[in-house]
């Protein structure tokens, strides 16, 4: 006897409305659901998400305390706006546990460990980083030990005047340094031409950072300006976004979702147009999968980022509508969530009009009857069967089960070869 089976499925859109989805409902689908919510703060599920990131990472490890203590400051910061926002992330416990790590991990020279049993080293490019995090604590007004920010920023005066200590990436080293000191509130104009000069030798992600640091100085509005527009070579736009297209980097911090979040990062502090900043933050939205981003770390800067562009917000009524069928209308401050079971039949549109850009998510479950092949997640397998010696295949294979089976002699010998396709670029139309 065999049981009925069904595969759930959900597919999920999140992003900046007013936005025009299409959607096809019906075929072999046994059961489906439309589930969206819709407030005026960044992501209506980031709450929950990160507190679970958050849990995950138990380790004593720089990175991950930066991280937090840095998510901690901008939801506390959000949290005077939006009361209701991440209300599963604890922003005092999470910030006391990332100062105690940091505390842990500070060194004799001022700079961090990347981990506590890592002797003298010290992290230069992290200690900038957390020098953001602690930056950003204090704004929100989490009460940051002052030995631990005086001795980091000796630490990166140091390393700003004397980069030596990393062969290959002295320009980075000091960039991220200067970066970190003008958090803290100190800037050193006198290594800002050097840096400028060399601006051609930085990454381009580096450049954006460079542009950022300028940003900062009123007697380098002209170069940080020119830099910026320069960047439009290494974005591409697509539908509603703007994305960087930049070579993949070996670094965690050199994320494709950092190099977004430090690109709106710098147009909101340029006061760039409502236009490209609201394509901008739609590419880092587009960046999230299942409601968040990929680490702790593209998290806490990609919230970051948002939480310096959620002030240009502001909105008082949106509504949405299914078809012809108008949902509901909603007024602003607030946060609401509605769901429908009873969904019509073939093509349709979900419509999010609002008289700002307001942060939306849309999941879309059904469930399909009978086993499935299997979910492709972004990820083509293909898998070829040879004699061996041979380059000729007698059968090629993907994730599905073969339609017909394969007959192969009993004694002889097969190549076994497989070959991964990776994930193509998200587009958005």
């Amino acid at each position: 006897m065999s049981c009925p089976s069904s595969t759930p499925s959900t597919v999920i859109s999140a992003g900046l409305a007013p936005v025009t989805l299409p959607l096809q409902f019906g075929g072999d689908v046994i059961q489906e659901s439309l589930e969206i919510q819709l407030a005026d703060q960044i992501v209506p599920t980031l709450g929950e998400r990160l507190a679970r990131l958050s849990r995950r990472d138990r380790l004593t490890l720089l990175e991950p305390a930066a991280s937090r203590l840095l998510i901690a400051a901008e939801i506390q910061r959000l949290q005077a706006r939006h009361p209701d926002l991440a209300p599963m992330f604890t922003v005092a416990a999470e910030a006391e546990r990332a100062i105690t790590d940091l505390q842990t991990l500070q060194a004799a020279n001022g700079g961090f460990r990347p981990w506590a049993e890592s002797g003298d080293y010290t992290q230069p490019f992290l200690s900038a980083y957390a020098a953001r995090a602690i930056a950003a604590a204090e704004r929100a007004g989490i009460v940051v030990p002052p030995p631990l920010r005086d001795r980091l920023q000796s630490y990166l005066q140091g390393i700003a005047n004397n980069p030596s200590d990393c062969p290959g990436c002295t320009r980075e080293q000091r960039l991220e340094a200067l970066l970190g000191l003008a958090e803290l509130g100190q800037r050193r104009p006198d290594l800002m031409a050097s840096l400028y000069a060399d601006r051609e030798q930085l990454s381009d992600l580096g450049q954006i950072k460079l542009a950022h640091l300028l940003s900062r100085d009123p007697n380098w509005q002209i170069e940080a300006a020119l830099l910026t527009t320069s960047l439009s070579e290494v974005t591409y736009n697509t539908g509603r976004a703007a994305s960087l297209n930049l070579p993949t980097s070996w670094q965690w911090y050199g994320s494709a979702t950092a190099a977004q979040a430090e690109l709106l990062q710098l147009l909101v502090q340029q006061d760039a147009n409502a236009d490209q900043l609201q394509a901008v933050a739609q590419g880092l939205m587009d960046l999230q999968r299942e409601g968040a981003w990929p680490s702790l770390y593209d998290n806490a800067v990609a919230l970051s980022a948002l939480a310096n562009y959620q002030p240009n917000r502001d909105i008082s009524e949106a509504t949405v509508s299914l078809g012809s069928e108008t949902l509901g209308t909603f007024s602003f401050p607030g946060r609401y969530s509605l769901s429908r079971t009873d969904l019509p039949r073939g093509s349709s549109e979900l419509r999010i009009d609002s008289d700002g850009e307001l942060p939306y998510l849309a999941a879309y479950s059904y469930s399909l009857p009978g086993p499935q092949p299997g979910r492709l997640q972004g990820i083509r397998v293909t898998r070829t069967l040879q004699p061996a010696n041979s380059r000729e295949p007698i059968a090629t294979l993907g994730l599905r089960q073969p339609t017909e089976p394969i007959n192969l002699p009993v004694g002889a010998i097969f190549d076994v070869g497989r070959r991964n396709h990776p994930r193509p670029r998200r587009q958005s139309y």
